[in-house]
């Protein structure tokens, strides 16, 4: 389905107020409070993989590369939306999910670090799930909203060699540019696209047909 044209946070006031009622988990992912971000992204890539000419299984990749900016954050908040079964399989190599929370259609999960962070770490995630029946349709959407102030977002989808992508475009909030189709190696066709300094809460959502 068509995504949001205008920012909206990821976190709503009644997420943000039931993070604070579960026994200070607010604290652990922010401990100089939500209202400043605990890490800013330096990088942000992910790629989403079709395997499959139905579309039935998406195995979602992503690095994400951060540096903190306050000191003890003790977890991390991940978020994840989207139709038919999103999360079928998910690996944060940060830590263990311990929690997630439901907020107007998102699952907001929450890592707990292996490591506590301190202001100025900088680490390095690894982000796996595999997405069940969400990618069904001739025309399909993914959505990125980052709710971090970041440096370099980029995104790249690969579609199966039997069915090709056939055309795409960003969408940026209300501003729309086709993006080309590229032809690997392999005989797949991809689209990716790439921003500097992403707006904080604004929807970049890829639209294509296949």
């Amino acid at each position: 389905m068509p995504c949001a044209t205008a920012p909206s946070p990821l976190l709503s006031l009644t997420l943000v107020a039931r993070l604070r009622a579960a026994g200070g988990l607010d604290k652990r992912l922010a401990p100089e409070g939500l209202e400043h971000s605990p890490y800013r992204i330096l990088s942000y890539r992910s790629v989403v993989s079709f395997d499959s000419p139905a579309g039935q299984y998406a195995l979602v990749q992503r690095t994400q590369r951060v540096r903190f900016l306050q000191n003890d954050v003790r977890a991390v908040l991940d978020h994840v939306w989207g139709d038919g079964v999103p999360i079928a399989h998910y690996d944060h190599s940060a830590g263990q999910l311990e929690e997630n929370f439901v907020d107007r259609n998102m699952r907001h999960l929450v890592i707990g670090l292996r490591r506590r962070a301190r202001r100025g770490d900088v680490r390095t995630f690894q982000v796996e799930r595999l997405a069940i029946a969400g990618f069904a349709a001739a025309d399909e959407w993914l959505e990125t909203v980052i709710d971090h102030p970041t440096d370099a977002l980029s995104r790249e989808v690969r579609f199966p060699i039997e069915r090709p992508c056939r055309w795409a475009e960003l969408h940026a909030g209300s501003v729309r540019m086709r993006i080309p189709v590229r032809r690997g190696h392999d005989g797949r066709t991809g689209i990716r696209f790439r921003v500097y300094r992403p707006v904080e809460n604004l929807s970049y959502c890829l639209h294509w047909r296949w």
